[in-house]
């Protein structure tokens, strides 16, 4: 239940037309496309529809969705790549 009133709120405080027009100022591309998915979401527009207009995967998408309705808009942030690390030790680094 906590769940729904949470979705709620977040389609009451972002509508379409204003994550539109965050998507136009933002410089960062892949997070312009996450909110104009988004907004096209919050028109009620098919997640494949999103995908094939935007010309991403139908799985980016869904990755996009999930992580607005679970964080709002700062869940469309860019994520700190993990990356491999680094097999040699420390003290070997420092020769």
């Amino acid at each position: 239940m906590d769940e729904l009133v949470t979705i709620i709120i977040h389609l009451k405080l972002d509508t379409s037309q204003h994550l539109l027009a965050l998507s136009r100022a933002e410089s960062n591309a892949r997070k312009r496309l996450s909110l104009l998915a988004i907004s096209h979401f919050l028109e009620r527009k098919n997640r494949t529809q999103i995908a094939l207009n935007l010309k991403v995967s139908r799985r980016s998408v869904n990755t996009w969705v999930s992580n607005y309705l679970s964080d709002g808009v700062a869940g469309l942030g860019a994520k700190k790549a993990l990356g491999r690390t680094c097999p040699l030790l420390i003290n070997a680094l420092n020769l």
